[in-house]
């Protein structure tokens, strides 16, 4: 190597290092923005950090992305750990692909900076985010999952953006933040008050103005329903689960992770059977304690009741007994085995029924609702997939709309839900604690 070659090389890697304080910022901030506990402040600041390091770092843009993309995905995947269920070789493959996804709206902010004026210059972030965030919501098989906006879930008032943009309001404002912080920061403060950083000035002033505007909007959004609610009914909702309902998890694993026949074959029938039996026995008990404390809802979590297809009329029978006897309405989560034994018919291609029966009052069934979007992997491969709108049903304390768990992760589907004249979502769902609470914070979108 010639001493012209690596004192080209050693100026390169020195102009990358000059900028690794914020660098290693823009790192952390990842992690913290993301995950299941993201902070808030740190998904406004990652962005920020890590436009710094593209825009005014010197050496060849491609060299700055890869130690980003590579950062990145470090932060990512330590942040997701447990999150995502997959081998680790594909956890892996994941995280390298989240990590450079993420920043590629930043990097073509770097490549048409210095092509645009300033002040258009600024909102090419902006828009690529939000942009990104829409094409993201509508491809990608996870529905909205990593989506900026439910890092800010803590925060109401920004949060009610979400109510006319989406979920790219909230991406379009840290993308604005995040393009004028790094010019203003790039040009000082001296030279950001003489006339050639008026452009700066200005995005710096619209950033910080829509900010504030949408946090006192979103405010005062949230205090109008607040009185709203003073005066309005009050309905209690029972979530009722069964203790008995982890060594049936256990039980039930196969069908989750074996093919069909596969799964037939290794799982200990007579067992499973048997606990599930209890498990809907103690549903009931529960259900009815629950009535007799005033609930008026009641909802079960995603297939509570594991029950095969030849029981499923008796015990709905039971079920509605249970909510004619307490004058309640009542989701009870079915997941109605297809197949329950070796050597059993083949009727269909799967193996479960995911769904949701909505009894009345009177016991009788209202409404039916089949899970619409399995979780791509096992549980896809396990269930009989619906294919029918989510129900809507009229009732004294509004209009009751029926979901499950990975349903409400697209927002396509509750805008038609919202649409059709909604008022009250039941929505079943079985989370693991690893994305506890972020699964939750997600429906408060919705």
């Amino acid at each position: 190597m010639s001493e012209r070659t690596r004192s080209a090389r050693s100026l390169r890697l020195g102009a990358l290092g000059a900028l690794g304080l914020p660098l290693v910022a823009a790192t952390v901030c990842s992690a913290l923005g993301s995950g299941a506990r993201p902070l808030a402040v740190a998904a406004w600041l990652a962005p920020l950090f890590f436009l710094r390091f593209l825009t005014l770092a010197r050496g060849p843009l491609r060299l700055r992305f890869a130690v980003a993309g590579a950062l990145n995905t470090a932060a990512i995947a330590v942040a997701m750990r447990g999150m995502i269920p997959v081998p680790p070789a594909i956890y892996a493959g994941m995280s390298v692909t989240i990590g450079f996804a993420t920043l590629l709206p930043l990097l073509l902010h770097a490549l048409l900076r210095p092509r645009l004026p300033t002040g258009l210059a600024l909102l090419v972030l902006p828009v690529a985010l939000a942009g990104s965030e829409h094409l993201m919501v509508q491809l990608q098989p996870f529905g909205s999952w990593g989506a900026v906006a439910y890092s800010q879930a803590g925060v109401l008032p920004l949060l009610q953006l979400g109510a006319f943009l989406g979920l790219s309001g909230l991406p379009l404002l840290i993308g604005l933040c995040a393009a004028a912080a790094v010019e203003a920061w790039h040009l000082g403060r001296r030279a950001l008050l003489q006339r050639h950083g008026a452009p700066v000035r200005r995005g710096l002033a619209l950033a910080i103005g829509l900010t504030v505007a949408a946090a006192l909007v979103g405010q005062l959004r949230l205090q109008r329903a607040q009185a709203r609610q003073a005066g309005a009914q009050q309905v209690v909702v029972a979530t009722v689960g069964s203790v008995l309902s982890e060594p049936l998890s256990e039980l039930q694993r196969p069908l989750y992770e074996l093919d069909a026949a596969a799964a037939v074959q290794a799982v200990r029938w007579s067992e499973l059977l048997a606990q599930a039996e209890r498990v809907r026995a103690d549903l009931l008990l529960r259900t009815r304690s629950a009535a007799r404390q005033g609930a008026a809802l009641v909802v079960w979590p995603e297939t509570a009741a594991l029950v095969p297809a030849a029981d499923e009329a008796r015990f709905l029978a039971e079920a509605g007994a249970v909510a004619r006897e307490g004058r309640i309405y009542l989701a009870a989560a079915l997941g109605t085995l297809l197949r329950s034994a070796p050597g059993a018919v083949a009727t269909d291609e799967r193996l479960l029924d995911n769904q949701v029966v909505l009894l009345g009052p009177d016991g009788q069934v209202l409404a039916r609702y089949r899970k619409t979007m399995p979780v791509p992997g096992g549980e896809a491969a396990l269930i009989r997939r619906g294919d029918q709108p989510p129900p809507i049903v009229a009732t004294p304390y509004g209009r009751l709309a029926l979901l499950i768990c990975f349903d409400l992760d697209f927002p396509r589907l509750v805008r038609g839900v919202a649409a059709a004249g909604a008022d009250l979502l039941l929505v079943p769902a079985e989370d693991w604690q690893a994305i506890d609470p972020y699964h939750s914070h997600m429906a408060a979108f919705r």
